[in-house]
């Protein structure tokens, strides 16, 4: 059991999820570069996590904080309880498991009274950080003198009405999105099945090799044993005086030949026959494969469906910070110089309702008096084969 520690949008389950911080997860495979498969505890599919991740965002699943127990039922809980321990942490610790919770009180001696101490102290008091809302009820209670509260905070004045077409791009760009992703799993998934197939195809091999010499061995020595009686009886039909004798002579250990030649490969046969049929019906299975996905890959890096995912979300985080910043929020300059760049950029492109939106952002971007600066993102790809295609 492991959990995930870093969110990543670019890492997507069979089922279409991100990985997201303190996800559990089950590893399922190892491979050699030091990727791991991992299946999701909470039924969200599995992803490869590669190399990189794995050896900065992945920890050991099998233990947890007080804080990130929360939540979980296991059906035996263990737990650990010290002088630091809250009495709200005990609480969530000790009532983890459905039919057993075991709490383990680390002391500095073997003492058990020592131990009942601290357990006891620790339901006695409470954590120092309680909540907000507490500490201010409780001062409330001992101070007689406090200001009186201040009015809650206005919300922020909006700037500028937000047009139709902001939402109508907002919905185009996540139909957009939505399509990249699909297109980036459904690759995902051909290449699993193919790998897989190309693992069963070398099981089933391994398999009918030790047959596959002795099958073609065999199976020749039949074909000439047959040939060799086939001449016979043709001398023996075509000749008369010694060469008739000859024939009628060879004749007996010829149709023994075959006899024995026969009955050899039928026994192979049987031995082999069934792990010969698996391997051919998997070469099949994995060559149709291979055929349907070779075309799909080159689509697939013509279209650079990573790039456009990751570029999308840009635009649409770019769209959602003008958004916001009309509503009233404060919004970084640098943030909207660089969403308005992109979007101009984007608006390049044919879509509903892109041109009013970068207009819109062009007006926007004049009356704030806000300086343009060229955008951290690449624009979307254009189609085009790669090096290795080339």
């Amino acid at each position: 059991m492991i959990a995930t520690r870093r969110n990543n949008r670019t890492l997507l389950t069979s089922t279409g999820e991100p990985v997201r911080n303190r996800d559990l997860w089950t590893v399922t495979g190892r491979h050699v570069d030091g990727s791991l498969t991992v299946a999701h505890h909470g039924g969200h599919g599995s992803v490869v996590l590669p190399v990189d991740y794995v050896r900065e965002h992945v920890r050991l699943g099998y233990a947890a904080t007080e804080h990130g127990a929360q939540s979980d039922t296991v059906t035996i809980g263990i737990n650990l309880a010290s002088t630091a321990t809250g009495r709200r942490g005990l609480y969530v610790g000790a009532t983890r498991g459905r039919e057993r919770n075991t709490i383990h009180v680390i002391t500095d001696s073997d003492d058990l009274d020592e131990a009942r101490d601290i357990l006891e102290a620790v339901l006695a008091n409470d954590r120092a950080d309680i909540p907000a809302v507490a500490q201010r009820q409780f001062l409330g209670e001992i101070v007689t003198d406090l200001p009186t509260p201040q009015a809650p905070c206005q919300a922020p004045a909006v700037r500028y009405s937000v047009p139709d077409s902001f939402a109508v791009v907002d919905a185009w760009l996540r139909e957009q999105l939505a399509d990249a992703q699909a297109a980036i799993r459904d690759r995902a998934e051909r290449h699993r099945q193919l790998d897989a197939l190309t693992a069963e195809l070398a099981r089933a091999s391994a398999e009918f090799e030790p047959y596959r010499q002795s099958l073609a061995e065999s199976r020749l020595h039949a074909t000439d044993t047959a040939s060799a009686l086939a001449s016979v009886q043709r001398r023996l039909h075509d000749r008369r005086g010694r060469d008739g004798r000859d024939a009628r002579r060879r004749l007996p250990g010829a149709e023994r030949a075959v006899t024995e030649a026969t009955a050899n490969l039928k026994r192979l046969e049987v031995l082999a026959g069934d792990l010969r049929d698996r391997y051919q019906q998997i070469l099949s299975q994995h060559a149709s494969l291979r055929r349907h996905v070779m075309p799909l890959d080159i689509l697939y890096q013509w279209n650079n469906h990573h790039a456009r995912a990751e570029h999308l979300e840009h635009v649409r985080d770019a769209l959602h910070s003008w958004t916001r910043w009309a509503h009233g929020d404060d919004i970084p300059s640098d943030e909207l110089a660089a969403g308005a760049a992109l979007l101009a950029r984007f608006g390049q492109r044919s879509g509903p309702g892109v041109d009013d939106v970068v207009a819109t952002v062009r007006a926007w971007v004049h009356a704030a008096g806000i300086d343009l600066i060229r955008p951290p993102t690449a624009e979307i790809p254009q189609p085009s084969l790669g090096p290795e295609l080339r």
